[in-house]
């Protein structure tokens, strides 16, 4: 495929463009059903047995199985047989009765990796004016689930800079942005659970709102530019005889942080602060660096190295915003 998702993904998007860019697009809000029609996500996943070969014997591995997905024959990943499935319209289904209430809009989905990794993105209405300017921030919900054992099923709180669609990872101290359930136990139980934590999501944004706008009341100095830099971008400890290279990559990066800063995509909203340096750290991971497939930059940017790099920003940069 031109945009190079593996051969068996698909994705869908109802709205503005996401920032990916990737899927078919939907001219209607999507229900849950016609979501995972549009996504291509309509099919299952079961558990087979593990074999191995032991001097001309063949023999099934123990406590293991083999995640397949049922509609082409392709192997997932290795499982716990105690590992308890959730299908796609299940998970689809967490979101259903807040999408009929129109508290929330199916915008996106897809699956990553031959669909190893689910996911589906929800617009809630209403967004956040940072520093009452015309410097808007969307509300969105990131649902995900995985068939290969490396996630549980869980619902993110994902915020979107819209001037540069920027995805804004944040860590908030006693305010939770992430709830998630084991592939194990009673699922019913545990699903009637997530859904009571949708009620808590506008108790994040009033404090993710309250601490953006401490972002844009500091402003930059040099003290605490090394200071962030320090905790987010830290130098490594180079030993005698280790090469220098780990160093200049640090500084390269620090180096186009700043550049975008000063100069990125809507650097011009609330310019020379530390919500600016925090949106430089943000436009980098996700529109800069680079990634080998669109595929790899999605499960970074939402489950990988850069969803870390980016909540560590975020804390980074409201902390000294308070200080």
């Amino acid at each position: 495929m031109a945009h190079e998702i593996h051969k068996h993904d698909n994705m869908f998007y109802f709205g503005s463009k996401p920032w990916h860019g990737l899927g078919v697009e939907l001219d209607h809000a999507a229900t849950a059903a016609e979501a995972i029609a549009a996504a291509k996500l309509n099919w299952t996943v079961s558990k087979r047995p593990l074999y191995f070969e032991d001097r001309n014997m063949i023999e099934t591995v123990p406590n293991r199985v083999i995640m397949v997905r049922d509609d082409i024959g392709y192997p997932l990943g290795v499982v716990s047989n105690r590992y308890s499935i959730i299908q796609n319209v299940e998970a689809f289904a967490l979101c259903d009765s807040i999408v009929g209430e129109k508290l929330a809009a199916y915008h996106t989905a897809g699956s990553l990796f031959n669909g190893c990794k689910i996911w589906m993105l929800l617009k809630l209405p209403d967004h956040i004016r940072v520093n009452g300017g015309d410097d808007l921030v969307e509300k969105f919900l990131l649902l995900s689930n995985s068939h290969d054992g490396s996630l549980s099923l869980r619902v993110s709180i994902t915020p979107i800079r819209v001037v540069c669609n920027n995805t804004l990872n944040a860590a908030i101290d006693n305010v939770n942005n992430q709830w998630s359930i084991t592939h194990k136990g009673n699922l019913e139980i545990k699903v009637s659970e997530i859904r009571d934590v949708i009620g808590l999501v506008n108790e994040f944004y009033a404090e993710f709102e309250a601490l953006c706008n401490h972002m844009v009341s500091k402003k930059l100095s040099t003290d605490n530019i090394a200071e962030y830099f320090n905790r987010v971008f830290p130098m490594p400890v180079i030993e005698d005889g280790d090469s220098d290279a780990r160093i200049e990559k640090v500084e390269q990066m620090r180096e186009n942080v700043l550049d975008l800063t000063f100069a990125g995509v809507g650097s011009n909203m609330n310019h020379g602060t530390m919500w600016s340096l925090y949106n430089g750290t943000t436009e980098y991971i996700d529109h800069v660096s680079k990634y080998r497939r669109p595929d790899t930059k999605l499960d970074n940017i939402w489950f990988g190295q850069g969803a870390t790099l980016k909540t560590e920003a975020f804390r980074a940069a409201s902390e000294l915003a308070l200080n």
